[in-house]
């Protein structure tokens, strides 16, 4: 009897502890995926390996040094997502993998570690063939609706020359954010041209939008250059549906309160392929007329500011020497010139100027420096010169700046000094008939003034005066920073009193939710009685300067209000929980804000 309670008695203790295990384990297990972009090409090719994790706190992937391919980080992303109230955060890890050899090969192995476990990457079969390439990348279907072209300003150019590249996305989807993957070119020197640009076109009777990224590329050598697929991923805010039994009393759009869940897409662009001309051999005559060794491709001018006004010897001349130009000028950092003798040259700081010249990149670049002559006479520079070559005439070009001419006079510093009588005579102690014709000189004690004037150096005066001209203005510093700080003080006290006095009013979670976006709009900077919303608060919130993570948070937030306050069902514990979250974050944000005082 007693042999069967034991018996009894530890079976329910193994099955409650199984329970309590199956309990607390997670339903589900971060996942991790591997992904590769494209799964067959050359070895002239590159390949894209994506990592993706499926946690918010994983770490970056461990790689193993792969036989097969040359590994190089290109960056790393990160989306966060909301499906009916439930956020998910995804991490991904992105590289590029060159081929060593051909065949069947297996991506790089490696590990990662997710919430202290570790994960194994699974290897994905690649194909590597020595031919050219057969067929394009294989991509994902395209999105309806919307489309990634990336187009060339020219097919073939020169070593050297500008192209343009534009990437151009076509949407009619509601578009939260959008970045690519990686914007590097592989072989060429890449310049900005400006910020992507946003505008509507109609496309037949729909209205598209159209989202350009135009860079300038310079190759850096000749021969056959591939532009791979670029990778956008897009964050689309999903359209509900505009089904309604009665349309034509419909009071709102049903994308009016942006209610919708959010999409994690992935748009690609075509490939594409530029041809690049080697350089023809330089002429003799060129060779050592100009005045760095780089030689930019394109319509180069050259300038030259200095005066003619004559200059004393040991005196600086300021001379400023201007390029300007749609070539690639950035390696030109210093310009050389051929010195007569006696005179020196002092180079100042390089200035830039970027611009854009009919669509194009265009570099100004100004060489300021000082010439010093350290005798007197008559100076005579050669031209500063630069070699170009001419893609449109295909030949090489040589411009110049104007001779550089100034006198240099003489100092004419003073030939003698007259002597002065000494300061110090031997004073005389008894009053004694004086010569006739002269006059009587007596001792006199000298004054404290006197005493500083004589002994005190006008050196050590002005050292005594900037001591103490540093020491008020260390003073009034300390004041108006103690002023400052009490006036940030009182200022961040009244603005909590005049958040907490909002977020009070809201008796139900839409209340609570127009509070928030008070109280928001309030701290970005809204006049009384205004408020921002929809695309406006979020371009607000972006130019406030707070944190990033801080921003998301609050934008997070404020879906989980809008989904809310469109339920069903209204919990007091949860709406006092609620409030007591928008009031941390806007407490939050107003700590991590600049105040205008």
């Amino acid at each position: 009897m007693v042999m069967r309670s034991v018996l009894l008695l530890s079976l329910f203790l193994f099955i409650s502890e199984l329970r309590c295990a199956t309990a607390q384990s997670p339903v589900g297990s971060p996942a991790v995926e591997v992904d590769v972009t494209p799964v067959s090409g050359t070895r002239d090719e590159t390949f894209r390996l994506t990592i993706s994790v499926s946690s918010s706190d994983g770490r970056e992937p461990v790689l193993e040094s792969s036989p097969d391919f040359e590994i190089a980080s290109i960056g790393t992303s990160s989306q966060i997502q909301i499906v009916n109230g439930q956020t998910t955060a995804e991490n991904y890890f992105l590289y590029e993998l060159t081929p060593r050899t051909t065949g069947t090969l297996l991506s790089p192995s490696g590990t990662v570690t997710v919430s202290g476990k570790t994960i194994s990457l699974p290897q994905k079969e690649i194909r590597v063939s020595r031919g050219a390439p057969s067929s394009s990348p294989r991509t994902p279907p395209a999105i309806k609706g919307t489309s990634l072209t990336r187009t060339l300003s020219a097919e073939e150019v020169f070593e050297g020359e500008q192209v343009i590249t534009t990437l151009r996305l076509l949407s009619q989807e509601r578009i939260e954010k959008g970045s690519f993957d990686s914007l590097v070119y592989n072989g060429f020197w890449k310049e900005n041209l400006g910020e992507p640009t946003v505008r509507s076109v109609r496309r037949g009777q729909e209205t598209f939008r159209l989202h350009e990224v135009r860079h300038a590329l310079f190759p850096l050598s000749p021969g056959e250059h591939s532009l791979p697929p670029a990778r956008l991923q897009l964050l689309i805010r999903e359209r509900l549906s505009r089904s309604s039994p009665f349309p034509r009393f419909r009071l709102f759009d049903p994308d009016f309160f942006g209610s919708g869940s959010l999409k994690k897409v992935s748009v690609f662009s075509n490939a594409s392929s530029l041809q690049v001309r080697p350089l023809p051999p330089v002429p003799d005559e060129y060779r050592g007329q100009s005045a760095h060794s780089h030689i930019p491709v394109g319509e180069v001018t050259l300038s030259l500011g200095v005066g003619t006004d004559p200059v004393q010897a040991g005196a600086g001349k300021t001379v400023v020497v201007t390029v300007e130009s749609d070539g690639n000028i950035r390696p030109i950092d210093t310009l050389s010139v051929q010195l007569p003798p006696f005179l020196k040259r002092y180079d100042d700081a390089t200035e830039e100027v970027l611009s854009s010249r009919g669509g194009r990149f265009a570099l100004k670049k100004r060489f300021r420096f000082s010439l010093v002559p350290e005798r007197s006479g008559s100076y005579e520079i050669e031209p500063i010169s630069l070699l170009t070559f001419d893609p449109k005439k295909e030949r090489y070009t040589v411009v110049s700046t104007r001779p550089i001419r100034f006198t240099a006079e003489s100092s004419g510093h003073q030939e003698g000094n007259t002597a002065s009588p000494s300061p110090t005579e031997a004073p005389l102690t008894e009053a004694s008939p004086a010569p006739e014709g002269r006059e009587l000189f007596r001792y006199r004690e000298e004054t404290l003034l006197e005493y500083l004037t004589r002994t005190v150096s006008t050196s050590l005066l002005l050292f005594l005066t900037a001591c103490l001209l540093a020491f008020c203005a260390f003073c009034w510093i300390l004041f108006w920073m103690i002023k400052k700080a009490t006036l940030r003080r009182t200022v961040l006290r009244s603005k909590r009193r005049h958040l907490r006095s909002r977020l009070s009013g809201g008796e139900d979670y839409r209340g609570l939710r127009e509070r928030f976006i008070e109280g928001l709009s309030f701290l970005l900077g809204a006049d009384e009685g205004e408020s921002f919303r929809g695309p406006l608060l979020e371009q607000k919130l972006q130019e406030s300067g707070g944190p990033e993570k801080l921003r998301e948070e609050i934008l997070l937030h404020l879906d989980s209000l809008d989904a809310l306050a469109f339920g069903k069902v209204e919990e007091s514990s949860r709406l006092q929980e609620a409030k007591a979250r928008s009031l941390s974050l806007l407490e939050e944000f107003l700590s991590s804000t600049e105040i205008n005082l």
